[in-house]
């Protein structure tokens, strides 16, 4: 895996349409699909908001302030990275789609048990 130097705990599975692995790496769970070519499809990165990019870190501090995340997903495809954010604020859920420029693509609010999702 010349992609992921360093890796530990590294299984494998094979799926109808490709293979899995999941490994973690300094600290970090990560899955990884390949095709069954075997060519790279998209990998998840499990992390925390201390290795998300500035921008992403200051677009969350302007839009929610006073917020706790509470979960990352670093998703990257061949030609994209983006993230699954999800931050807590004044008893509400957020479930963010983030684009590494830092715009959100979408929005998710649960309230009370409800959702209401937005595209931004």
């Amino acid at each position: 895996m010349k992609l992921f130097p360093m890796q530990k705990n590294v299984k494998w599975m094979d799926d109808k349409a490709g293979f899995f692995v999941s490994f973690t790496q300094n600290g970090n769970f990560n899955k990884v699909f390949y095709n069954t070519a075997g060519n790279f499809v998209y990998s998840l990165k499990y992390c925390s908001a201390d290795e998300l990019p500035n921008n992403i870190v200051m677009g969350l501090n302007e839009k929610y302030g006073e917020s706790k995340v509470l979960g990352v997903t670093e998703i990257t495809t061949q030609g994209n990275i983006f993230y699954n954010v999800k931050l807590s604020k004044e008893k509400k859920l957020y479930d963010l789609n983030i684009l590494a420029d830092g715009s959100i693509a979408k929005a998710d609010v649960y309230d009370d048990g409800t959702s209401t999702a937005t595209a931004q």
